[in-house]
């Protein structure tokens, strides 16, 4: 299109030139003639210049409102893709938060779990000696006051006590065992296991071998005191549990008077 408008102004150029050339030359006949054609030359090339030049503006307009109708669809088109895009994007963050924020509630409850379960497990590791429902008898003066018609009975007690390192029992636990006795006499049982407990001091084994023989020397005077029969005996029996079920802390002289016990099972 450009070539072809380029061709026509040329040929106006040469057209005008010779006009004016023939007009120089208007006096002759001859000239007038040439003259005459000549402006009907120019009038002809200036009208297929104009159409040329409408042409080549429509030609342009249609090629700019093509290129616009393009470019508003092309727009349009990643518009549109954005979009999707946008979407899918915050579809997948939706989903991405809401599985992370499964995953964490999943992870906080099992963390919750395995801390209450640590907890649980420090607390009966740390005080695992203690009954639920035992009655404690640390009171010699007072009559023991149980359950006789239970199917079984715990009872523990501080207040029965030895020389230190030794498994020989003081005149206060006497009073006390009498007590028991004459209980266990009037309520009767199957099986009666005593427990010997000590503290912390010293070394496991040792306290174990000390728990036994307090746990053995509290049966002999129990049967005694209650004048057990040779069956009954058979039925009591005695553990040495050392400190490995502590019922109080062993940081404080509280807590290791706590833990030297002594603990009856009844069963019936």
């Amino acid at each position: 299109m450009l070539k072809k408008l380029l061709s026509l102004l040329l040929l106006v150029l040469i057209v005008v030139f010779a006009y004016y050339f023939l007009r120089s030359c208007s006096s002759s006949g001859v000239g007038q003639n040439a003259l005459s054609k000549t402006g009907n030359l120019i009038g002809d090339v200036a009208k297929g210049t104009v159409g040329a030049v409408g042409d080549a503006a429509k030609g342009t307009a249609g090629l700019v409102g093509d290129a616009a109708k393009g470019t508003v669809n092309a727009v349009g088109d990643v518009a549109s893709g954005t979009a999707d895009l946008v979407g899918d994007a915050a579809k997948g963050t939706v989903n991405a938060v809401g599985d992370v924020a499964s995953g964490t509630a999943n992870l906080v409850g099992d963390a919750a779990k395995g801390t209450a379960g640590l907890v649980e497990g420090a607390a009966n590791k740390v005080f695992s000696g203690v009954i639920k429902g035992a009655k404690v008898l640390n009171d010699a003066t007072k009559d023991i006051v149980g359950d006789p018609k239970a199917k079984s009975e715990v009872f523990y007690s501080q207040a029965i006590k030895f020389a230190v390192g030794s498994a020989a029992l003081n005149g206060d636990a006497h009073q006390l065992l009498d007590k028991l006795g004459a209980y266990l006499n009037k309520s009767g049982f199957e099986e009666l296991t005593i427990e010997g407990h000590t503290d912390s001091t010293g070394s496991a084994t040792a306290n174990e071998t000390l728990s036994t023989a307090r746990a053995k020397s509290v049966k002999a005077y129990l049967a005694k005191s209650a004048k057990m029969s040779a069956e009954k005996l058979n039925g009591v029996k005695t553990v040495g549990m050392g400190s490995k079920m502590p019922m109080a802390s062993n940081e404080t002289k509280e807590g290791q008077e706590a833990n030297r016990r002594v603990v009856f099972k009844i069963a019936r």
